[in-house]
């Protein structure tokens, strides 16, 4: 059962998208003439249609919503692990457990947020398209859903692995010098002779596996996912680990 704080937490987002989303709430002229799928997928990357007319600062801001919820739940793990440790490391049975159900609320936090994020981001554009919704913009949506999902969850999971190890703040600083990396990557790939030479190197690149745009997502779709499911099983792994090998008397690392 969802606690009223994460409720409040999940529904920040509604304020967020009549920020992001106030050309769109506000217009009142001629409906669009983009097809569906055209025009949800410039909305939710800030109208980028390709990588030559975008830099990183625009990407970052492209992902604004994800790193929102990076924001929001970033530290779930960290902080019930570090307010309940004398619970976690004596009266419960595995360790293992309890990760795992932290986890899966985080994914299901996650799950409602996006779903809350891209339904409206969907609906705003239909409304303001006079094209019909046909089977290409209801797969968009879809693929765009699981891997936004994904890829949040994903992120927001390793910055509470890494604050276990590091502290929050170190935690937070260290995923968006990552992220910005990865952007960076993405936007400048083909500029790059030695990294253009090897297309694998993109698809490796969890930034570009959500940006569809840029990665072929409509038709590729089901590598992303299986990439960010091993990428999610990796860092469940890893941090399963941790915790499992962390001693009772370890002291937060916000006060080192």
């Amino acid at each position: 059962m969802i606690k009223h704080r994460d409720w409040r937490k999940i529904l920040v987002i509604l304020p967020v998208l009549f920020f992001r989303k106030c050309d769109l709430l506000m217009s009142g002229g001629i409906p669009n003439e983009m097809p569906v799928a055209e025009y949800f997928l410039q909305n939710i990357f800030s109208g980028n249609p390709s990588r030559q007319d975008t830099n990183v600062i625009i990407v970052l801001f492209g992902l604004f919503e994800v790193i929102v919820f990076n924001l929001l739940f970033g530290t779930h793990i960290y902080h019930d692990l570090y307010e309940n440790s004398v619970y976690i490391f004596v009266r419960v049975k595995s360790r293992t457990t309890w990760f795992v159900e932290r986890a899966r609320e985080l994914f299901w936090y996650s799950g409602i947020y996006n779903a809350l994020f891209l339904g409206i981001t969907f609906c705003l554009c239909v409304f303001h398209t006079e094209k019909k919704i046909d089977g290409i913009a209801v797969r968009l949506l879809v693929i765009t859903y699981i891997l936004i999902q994904l890829f949040a969850f994903f992120t927001t999971l390793l910055i509470n692995i890494t604050a276990i190890y590091m502290g929050a703040f170190k935690a937070f600083m260290v995923n968006y010098i990552v992220l910005a990396m990865f952007s960076l990557w993405a936007v400048e790939f083909e500029s790059v002779p030695i990294l253009n030479q090897f297309p694998i190197l993109l698809k490796l690149n969890p930034v570009a596996n959500i940006t569809l745009q840029w990665n072929d997502g409509i038709g590729e779709g089901l590598l992303p996912v299986l990439y960010f499911v091993v990428l999610i099983g990796i860092a469940l792994w890893l941090g399963n680990r941790m915790i499992c090998g962390m001693d009772i008397s370890i002291n937060s690392r916000e006060y080192e």
